[in-house]
């Protein structure tokens, strides 16, 4: 059992799919764990905040504003949507897939793996991947269903 998605972009497991989205987050310096839809105030510490937003003494301020939202961190939308989105159902539209498999074959020889189980030949490997297949959802006009 795994994470499918149509047009080839991505088979395999469900925690491969969430170091490769964590290694995708990482290169455009967004910290996943305390994002809205990600954030769970029984597993934070301070550790894990300050790994996030480095420890410059506003870990009080930080906590208070946690879950950072979605619409304050500055990247490509079709980023966002990829990051934001749910792991097991839903889609991305055509529109978003046309622009996310540009911005991942952009950034496809350079992203770097945050997991020590995964090269970061293999992260690589997997954006072209989820690129390929967002670019066949963009030609043919269809969404990119995961399930």
């Amino acid at each position: 059992m795994g994470l499918d998605t149509t047009h080839g972009a991505w088979h395999g497991s469900y925690s491969s799919f969430a170091s490769w989205r964590r290694s995708i987050a990482k290169h455009y310096d967004v910290p996943l764990d305390l994002m809205e839809g990600f954030w769970s105030p029984e597993g934070a510490t301070e550790s894990l905040i300050k790994s996030a937003v480095g420890n410059n003494g506003y870990l009080d301020k930080y906590k208070k504003v946690l879950p950072i939202k979605w619409e304050v961190i500055k990247i490509p939308h079709c980023i966002k949507a990829l990051l934001n989105h749910s792991d097991c159902d839903g889609h991305l539209t055509p529109s978003i897939c046309g622009k996310l498999s540009k911005e991942l074959f952009k950034i496809a020889p350079i992203v770097k793996s945050v997991d020590s189980g995964f090269s970061d030949e293999y992260i690589r490997g997997k954006t072209i991947s989820f690129a390929e297949g967002c670019k066949c959802a963009f030609d043919s006009s269809e969404k990119l269903e995961f399930r």
